[in-house]
């Protein structure tokens, strides 16, 4: 299973293009709802930059041990 976040085409190549294309890849298809959030999602939002604090608040620390 592999998730990629880019910025609109309208924000590459701008300097004020403060997200990077970001891809979390794993070598497994079947997953749950929780192992998608934590093994795609909750990885990809960190190398977007977000706070692993944050995400923790947002997903009420469920499952958000990334």
């Amino acid at each position: 299973m592999k998730i990629t976040i880019k910025p609109t085409d309208k924000q590459l190549g701008s300097p004020f293009c403060t997200h990077p294309t970001v891809t979390v890849e794993i070598p497994q298809d079947d997953l749950t709802m929780e192992q998608v959030i934590e093994n795609l999602i909750i990885p990809a939002l960190l190398g977007m930059g977000f706070q692993q604090e944050t995400i923790e608040t947002y997903f009420n620390g469920d499952c958000a041990n990334g």
